[in-house]
């Protein structure tokens, strides 16, 4: 593996904890370079799995959106599986939030980010 490869598969793992990035916090949390890690942001921007979302030549901001957006479905998957049990355990039904979750999963398994 090269370092290029190397430095952007340790970029990736941090993006797993930390989808928000500055690329300075970024080099220091990783013990790296500065233009180490801004290069790998770029090849990551290149290939759409990071987004620039604020900031102009300096102090710019970067998100894995693909990954932000699972999280946020998943939330709101998980409050509507919360709501239906409830909802079944006051006797009250939930019938239709099974049913909603249920095509929400379908859905979610179907798109590839």
């Amino acid at each position: 593996m090269g370092r290029a490869s190397k430095t952007a598969r340790q970029l990736f793992e941090y993006l797993e904890q930390n989808p928000i990035i500055e690329i300075r916090k970024t080099a220091a949390a990783l013990d790296m370079a500065f233009s180490t890690v801004s290069a790998a942001v770029n090849r990551l921007c290149e290939v759409e799995i990071l987004v620039q979302s604020a900031g102009g030549q300096r102090n710019r901001t970067f998100s894995y959106e693909a990954y932000l957006d699972l999280l946020q479905k998943s939330k709101i998957m998980q409050a509507k599986l919360e709501k239906s049990a409830i909802l079944r355990m006051n006797g009250t039904g939930g019938s239709g939030d099974c049913r909603e979750v249920a095509l929400c999963l379908r859905k979610a398994s179907i798109k590839k980010p």
